[in-house]
């Protein structure tokens, strides 16, 4: 086996068709199993490395045999990662094989308990087939909308891209320039494969879907992933779960490892043992002293030679014997002590492996860091410097305009000009005198406001703001103006939003709030 792929340490692991594995050990991990409950997880997580290995090789669409019948079941839970079991109107129970649907995918991130689902179920083997069932993507992805900032899963990385998933098997690659934007930077040293991130959604001008990844920050989720099933939860969970919080790891260290297997190694040594008698011994009576009495009876008996020559062939015959055992059990202690040794040297070894991974894993999170802190270097870079203005308002409407600049693609800015706004008397103080939301963010809102990407963008919650609790109560000005409320943050507490005016004129910008704050 190629260094890295062996098993050892009372691990599993699954081997997929193909040799990816030689070279990527993330396709063949290692499920470590050092308790009862962990041998559980391990198990569990072996049948569905199984399933997915087989899926991806072609083998995971197997038809299932014997009758069936088209129902609609309602989901009772998922008890493990590979299965969810579901209820069938009339009251039997059937199990659904998430591997087998979608490999790689947990069942907890497919199916939710209550959900309703339609599929084929097989009463002599008691499964639910929904593989037939499943929604296209096509259909899924009309719920995004432009300026969308929600989570992906990273396939692959190279040098100038990087592959990202939006649903399963529905892939999109982002160039570099749409990541970081500068053309020095290894995408390599910033993202890592098998990473949940934040992208934000686009179209082209032809209105194909788009991603980016610049100025997208982990605060600024916007909505969650998508689900596979309309009724279903997200795909991908954000904030990512660090694995090492949510499973108590196996003991690594090896001397753990060494209290384990100290009883075979470190156990008091045998007493030496003797050596076996020889059948000279035997012949001077060394193994079984007889009286003089007795030899001399026997001596007297007719043909006592030949018995005598018997008995001295019988007790040699059984030293020699006594002799094999004796090496036997030198034998079996020699193996005994390098089996020890052996286990002990697996136990490092599996240590080792572990340590390995906790890299890697914190590798991934370096990046992750570092990725952020290059998405704050360089939008701070882009700020201006102290002495650069003189009046607030000049510099927030530079901070406006940068803002477009970037986030407007060259081919749609003539049909998504800035429209024409107005600073209002207490927006500049409401803008520095509120916490938790940067400048930059509120500069990028104010462009969806004015080039109307906030009212097609339902995750920015554009509404009039109500003066009553009518839903015609809206709030206007003596001047005819409306005044609108747009989400800045979702999911936080004490969300900051963003009032705006707006009239036949153009816009005016009113105040940056929390959420609990309805004045305009």
């Amino acid at each position: 086996m190629a260094p890295g792929t062996e098993v050892y340490g009372g691990a599993g692991r699954v081997y997929p068709a193909g040799l990816d594995w030689v070279e990527n050990f993330a396709r063949s991990p290692l499920r470590f199993a050092s308790s009862t409950q962990e041998a559980v997880r391990a198990t569990t997580r072996l049948i569905g490395d199984a399933f997915s290995a087989a899926a991806r090789a072609g083998y995971g669409t197997v038809s299932q045999s014997g009758r069936s019948s088209l129902a609609n079941a309602i989901v009772q839970g998922t008890p493990t990662d590979t299965e969810a079991i579901v209820q069938l109107p009339d009251g039997r129970y059937g199990a659904i094989k998430s591997a087998k649907i979608l490999p790689g995918v947990a069942a907890p991130r497919i199916f939710i308990k209550g959900m309703t689902i339609q599929g084929e179920y097989f009463p002599e083997t008691r499964l639910f087939d929904v593989s037939d069932q499943v929604p296209p993507v096509a259909a899924r992805l009309t719920e995004l909308h432009a300026e969308d900032v929600l989570p992906v899963f990273v396939t692959s990385v190279e040098f100038a891209s990087c592959t990202v998933e939006l649903l399963p098997g529905w892939c999109v690659t982002i160039p570099r320039e749409q990541v970081t934007g500068s053309p020095a930077d290894d995408l390599c040293d910033l993202l890592s494969a098998d990473e949940v991130v934040l992208a934000r959604v686009a179209f082209t001008a032809e209105g194909a879907l788009a991603l980016s990844m610049r100025d997208v920050s982990e605060g600024d989720a916007t909505r969650p992933a998508l689900a596979i099933w309309p009724a279903g939860p997200a795909w991908l969970v954000w904030p990512p779960v660090d694995p090492e919080a949510d499973e108590e790891p196996a003991p690594t260290d090896s001397a753990i490892s060494g209290e384990v297997f100290g009883a075979l190694v470190v156990a008091p040594s045998p007493a030496p043992l003797a050596l076996p008698p020889t059948p000279l011994d035997l012949r001077q009576g060394a193994r079984r002293p007889l009286d003089a009495s007795r030899i001399a009876a026997v001596a007297s008996r007719p043909g006592s030679g030949v018995v005598q020559n018997l008995s001295l062939s019988l007790d040699a015959a059984k030293a020699s014997a006594t002799a094999h055992e004796s090496r036997a059990m030198f034998a079996e202690e020699r193996i005994r002590l390098m089996t020890a040794e052996l286990l002990r040297i697996e136990a490092d070894v599996a240590a080792l492996r572990q340590r390995s991974e906790r890299q890697e894993r914190e590798l991934t999170r370096l990046k992750t860091r570092h990725r952020s802190a290059l998405i704050r270097e360089r939008s701070e870079a882009v700020q201006p410097a102290t002495e650069a203005f003189t009046d607030l308002a000049d510099e927030f409407r530079w901070q406006v305009y940068s803002a477009w600049v970037r986030r407007i693609p060259a081919g749609e800015k003539s049909a998504r000009p800035l429209g024409a706004y107005s600073i209002g008397p207490e927006f500049l103080d409401s803008l520095t005198g509120i916490e938790g939301v940067s400048v930059v963010k509120v500069a990028g809102v104010v462009v969806e406001v004015l080039t109307g990407l906030a009212e097609s963008n339902p995750s920015r919650l554009m509404h009039a703001l109500r003066s009553g609790s009518g839903g015609d109560d809206a709030t206007v000005r003596r001047d005819g103006a409306t005044c609108w409320r747009v989400a800045l943050q979702t999911g936080t507490p004490s969300a900051r939003r963003l009032h705006f005016w707006r009239s036949a004129e153009g816009f005016e910008l009113s105040r940056v709030v929390v959420h609990d704050d309805f004045r305009p």
